[in-house]
Formats: C-alpha cells, sequence, structure tokens
C-alpha cells in the first residue's frame, strides 16, 4: 500500500513539474480583460509562498484579512497579524513548489487557488490555498487568505 502511495505521489509530482507553473505564463495569452494589477498580485503571491516569504507581498493585504488555516487559525486579522500569523504557518513547511492553477479575475473578488507542495517526515505532502481580493479605497487588496 506504501509503494502504491508513493508511487502516486511520485506521478503527481512529476506531471505537475511538467506543467506552466506560473500565473504570468499562463497570462501570457491572454490580453483581453487583463487587469495587471491583479496579476501582479497573483504572481507576487505565487512568489512568495513558494519561497516561504510572507512580506514579500504583505503590502497587498486589506486592512481586516479573513485568514483560515484549516485546523490551526480562523478569524479576522490585522495585515500585520495576517504576516505573523502566515509565516509561523510556512515555517512549519518546506515549502517545495506552490502556483494557482485556477482563478478569476473579473467581477468584484477576484480569486485564485492552488496547490503548495511541501516535505512534511521526509515526504511530499500538499494543501490547497485560496486567496480573494477586494477592492479597497480604489485598490485590489487581499481579502481572503485559506489553506485547507
Amino acid at each position: 500500500m506504501k509503494a502504491i502511495l508513493l508511487t502516486a505521489v511520485l506521478l503527481f509530482h512529476a506531471d505537475a513539474s511538467g506543467q506552466v507553473n506560473s500565473f504570468s505564463d499562463r497570462q501570457k495569452s491572454v490580453s483581453v480583460g487583463v487587469r495587471p494589477e491583479i496579476k501582479n498580485i497573483f504572481n507576487s503571491i505565487e512568489k512568495g509562498v513558494a519561497s516561504g516569504s510572507i512580506p514579500s507581498f504583505s503590502t497587498h493585504f486589506a486592512p481586516q484579512v479573513f485568514v483560515n488555516i484549516s485546523g490551526q487559525n480562523e478569524g479576522y486579522f490585522s495585515a500585520n497579524q495576517t504576516v505573523a500569523v502566515l509565516q509561523n504557518y510556512l515555517m512549519t513547511l518546506r515549502p517545495v513548489s506552490f502556483s494557482f492553477s485556477r482563478f478569476q479575475e473579473k467581477g468584484e473578488n477576484p480569486y485564485a487557488t492552488g496547490r503548495l507542495m511541501y516535505v512534511s517526515k521526509g515526504s511530499q505532502e500538499s494543501v490547497q490555498v485560496y486567496v480573494s481580493l477586494a477592492l479597497h479605497d480604489s485598490k485590489w487588496v487581499i481579502s481572503q487568505f485559506n489553506v485547507y
């Protein structure tokens, strides 16, 4: 059973590594209706989460962010508290890769979701990350950050 599970994880990882992993790479072919400010925020989130550096995109947090880290934290946090909560969470993981696989940048609340791959106790695991944006003072900001 362990061998089958390990094989499935390795195949999934090999398949995922062959795909285009960057939000910006997927967006290059889309030119109509692309909002550059939203694209830039999602790009910075991808890079920051993949490297474990929440401060690298913390300027995009809303004054109050709803954070839900399954089994750990849930609630509204200030931008500074959100940085601390997410940074502490990522310190417990060793991120291997992160990329958004689905996104919706139209409408009032653009969002993106993707898999964060990390190493835990010698094996590769993953969690789903969901991020949504909202307009605040005529500026797009991160209003929700969920990890399942």
